[in-house]
């Protein structure tokens, strides 16, 4: 038997419909399955006071680079392909631990904004596995970055491999 929850807050700020003052949102295990004013709420099991706070849903970030979080602000002054060289240069210095913390880190500061949705961009499974870890909704896109055209074969062939061992760890 599954418990509803009763989540009341101040202000309960709906995608489709206007703000509510004095709101309730109800859950039935990780699914919303009524919203409205707090007087018109029905029962549930049990009731969680969020008090003087809004309570809105998550918010999507739609371009990230999870992986690459401990970099923020580096180079920020540079131009942009010069930036992308030495970005580049810095980034070969990052193992794949550093690169997992870095994903990791990116997802629980996300996660403190309120962002419960990324779409991140990477050459490696840091992010994927961080999203994973954290139970974050998301998608994952693999990048390639500029191979020589004469390994295009072999990296293309890489990439497919690549793509088929986070479709078989994915959860939906």
């Amino acid at each position: 038997m599954t418990a509803r929850v009763r989540w009341h807050a101040r202000w309960v700020v709906p995608v489709a419909t206007p703000p509510i003052a004095d709101g309730t949102v109800i859950t039935e295990d990780s699914r919303i399955v009524w919203v409205g004013a707090r007087k018109f709420a029905p029962p549930a099991g049990r009731d969680e006071e969020l008090g003087d706070a809004i309570l809105t849903p998550g918010l999507v970030n739609a371009h990230t680079h999870l992986d690459l979080t401990v970099l923020r602000g580096f180079l920020s002054d540079l131009p942009f392909f010069q930036w992308v060289r030495e970005l580049t240069r810095a980034i070969a210095t990052l193992d794949d631990a550093d690169l997992a913390a870095s994903a990791a880190l990116g997802v629980a500061e996300g996660l403190r904004g309120g962002i419960t949705t990324f779409a991140d961009t990477a050459p490696n499974d840091a992010a994927f596995n961080a999203m994973r870890a954290l139970g974050v909704r998301g998608i994952c896109y693999r990048e390639i970055f500029g191979p020589d055209p004469a390994d295009a074969a072999k990296h293309l062939a890489t990439f497919i491999d690549q793509v088929r061992a986070m479709r078989e760890r994915s959860t939906e």
